[in-house]
């Protein structure tokens, strides 16, 4: 009785100290069935109705496991029997992934938060008030920053999630895995296991079930779960000002042309590296908001800049190209 009570009110004083869910609020919960998305439905139906919080859930097929239609079901009967609306989504895919060039974990993931935004949108036509719930912890908030790590990836993924982004919330960010076990064991709560979590496919289970595991046998005296979200927090702080520092050049120097943006060579390449790098990204994200740009794409941009010749073309992924003329650099989207 005492954890469960200690984890309710951790859980509920991250979302008050974040300011995730205010009285009123509609939210959006993406619930798979598995332990993490259960807990985190359960925690907000406690806190619903005297909060007055507006709460749908949300389930979605990817149409890659045969498990999906049970899970489904038992989604949809958890909602009924806490008086919540229920939603289902679903698309295929196998067959989106052939015509792109992304994982089947991007395809999965841009699919269902496209499915999940339009949900929240729905239940408020102003969708950036209507908040999309998802149940990531503090364990995949360092499975973030080694799959960031290993993938070379800057400033920005190495700071991993954040309790919000737009309209997108994590509850749960401030518990771990095994804090959410011993609260559904304590509760005596049902919930599915995905077969797929065992499988070593896909990155981010390699980096639960092969790194992770030897990290924490090999350097017993480090507690990660500890040291890693408090240094993801330091990357953070430092990334969001850097941010806020390019945002300001961006407001003087960046210029409106046609469909895109014009940046002169001569004010770019006087900024340190670090802050051309986020100038690059934060133009090329303004085209393309999926964000499939690597940082190889971003250097490869900054290298443009000092490139002598003029008329050189970058062709880049969703249909953007850079192209530098004179003492100008062009950033347009074709398609």
């Amino acid at each position: 009785m005492v954890f469960q009570k200690q984890f309710e009110l951790k859980v509920l004083k991250f979302i008050s100290d974040q300011k995730l869910i205010l009285p009123g609020d509609s939210v959006v919960v993406a619930v798979s069935g598995g332990p993490d998305s259960v807990c985190l439905l359960m925690l907000l139906s406690k806190w619903a109705k005297a909060r007055n919080w507006n709460v749908k859930v949300a389930y979605f097929d990817h149409g890659l496991r045969a498990a999906a239609k049970k899970e489904a079901h038992f989604v949809e009967r958890l909602a009924k029997e806490m008086g919540f609306p229920f939603v289902q989504g679903s698309a295929d895919c196998k067959r989106l992934k052939e015509n792109t060039k992304l994982s089947t974990e991007e395809i999965a993931r841009k699919v269902r938060y496209s499915f999940l935004q339009k949900e929240a949108q729905q239940m408020d036509p102003r969708s950036y008030l209507a908040k999309i719930a998802v149940a990531h912890h503090r364990d995949d908030q360092v499975e973030t920053f080694f799959i960031a790590l290993l993938k070379g990836s800057g400033l920005g993924g190495l700071s991993g999630m954040s309790a919000s982004e737009g309209n997108m919330i994590r509850p749960l960010l401030a518990v771990t895995k095994e804090d959410i076990q011993q609260y559904l064991k304590s509760q005596k709560i049902s919930f599915l296991t995905d077969e797929t979590n065992a499988s070593h496919l896909f990155l981010r289970n390699k980096v639960r079930l092969k790194l992770l595991p030897y990290l924490k046998k090999t350097f017993p005296e480090w507690n990660i779960l500890k040291t890693l979200p408090r240094m993801v927090t330091v990357l953070k702080s430092e990334h969001e000002f850097l941010k806020r520092v390019a945002k300001e050049w961006e407001r003087q120097f960046v210029g409106i042309h046609k469909n895109g943006y014009v940046i002169g060579t001569k004010d770019f390449l006087g900024l340190p590296m670090a802050l051309q790098r986020r100038i690059i990204k934060n133009t090329l994200e303004k085209l393309s908001p999926q964000r499939n740009f690597t940082s190889s794409h971003v250097e490869e941009n900054r290298k443009l800049f000092l490139n002598a010749v003029s008329q050189k073309t970058l062709v880049l992924p969703e249909g953007v190209r850079v192209k530098k003329v004179k003492n100008e650099v062009f950033f347009n989207k074709t398609i």
